[in-house]
C-alpha cells in the first residue's frame, strides 16, 4: 500500500500527505469491511507501507518484522488459526473463436470528389426513363461510388481477453451510474455525494456477486 501518511494509532493522515484522496479511500475500504490494520511500525525507511488487515486483531499473539528480500520488511503474524493451504484444478475458459469484421471508413470521404463523381454518372447525365431501371442504375451507381471512395475493409479479429458472460447489459448500464455518481462525488466532495456514490457502489459490487452466482 503506497499510503505511507497514516498514523495507523489514531488512523489519521498526515497534513503534507500526497494524493490525500488515496489514502481517504483506503481508510473508507477499510472501514466499509470492518478491518483493521494490527501493523503500526514502519515497514520501509520511515514508511509504513505493508500492512496486516484483519477483522479480530484479538486473535493475534504476536506480531513482528524482519528484513525482507526487497526494501521492505515482512511482517510475520502469529495467531490461534492454522494456514490453510489450498490448490484449485480450474478448467480455463476457452476463448471464442476469431471472427471477420467488414466496415467503410465512410467519415473519410471527400464529399466534394463524391458529388463530382456522382454529377458525371450516368445516373445523373443519361437517367433511365422507367422506374424499375431507375432504381437498379441509383444502386449501382452508389455502389459504385461508394467502393470507390470508401471501400469495404475486412480485418480478423481474435479475443486475446475471455469473455465475461456474467458483465450483463444491466451491469454494464449500472456501472455508468456508478461512475458518474463518483465523478459528482469527486466534484464536490460534499456527504451527500459520498454517501450517494458509497450506496450505488456497494449495490454494484453485489449484483456483481449475484451475477455470478447464476
Amino acid at each position: 500500500m503506497n499510503c505511507g501518511y497514516i498514523d495507523w494509532t489514531t488512523t489519521t493522515i498526515s497534513s503534507g500527505a500526497n494524493e490525500r484522496a488515496a489514502h481517504n479511500e483506503l481508510l473508507n475500504l477499510l472501514d466499509e469491511h470492518s478491518l483493521t490494520n494490527t501493523q503500526y511500525q514502519s515497514t520501509r525507511e520511515d514508511k509504513n507501507l505493508d500492512l496486516h488487515l484483519t477483522t479480530r486483531p484479538s486473535l493475534i499473539r504476536s506480531q513482528s518484522l524482519i528484513p525482507g528480500i526487497s526494501d521492505h520488511d515482512i511482517i510475520v503474524v502469529d495467531s490461534d488459526h492454522f494456514p490453510i493451504f489450498t490448490k484449485l484444478s480450474v478448467d480455463r475458459t476457452p476463448l471464442p473463436p476469431p471472427t471477420f469484421h467488414s466496415f467503410r471508413r465512410l467519415h473519410s470521404i471527400d464529399v466534394n470528389s463524391f458529388l463530382t463523381d456522382l454529377q458525371c454518372s450516368r445516373l445523373i447525365t443519361n437517367p433511365p426513363n422507367s422506374l424499375g431501371s431507375l432504381l437498379i442504375a441509383y444502386n449501382t451507381t452508389l455502389s459504385i461510388l461508394l467502393d470507390k471512395r470508401a471501400p469495404v475493409i475486412t480485418k480478423f479479429s481474435s479475443r486475446k481477453s475471455k469473455s465475461n458472460p456474467w458483465f450483463t447489459s444491466t451491469l454494464r448500464a449500472f456501472k455508468s451510474t456508478v461512475s458518474r455518481a463518483e465523478n459528482i462525488w469527486k466534484r464536490t466532495h460534499s456527504a451527500l455525494d459520498w454517501s450517494s456514490f458509497k450506496s450505488l457502489r456497494n449495490r454494484y459490487h453485489n449484483l456483481i456477486l449475484a451475477s455470478k452466482k447464476q
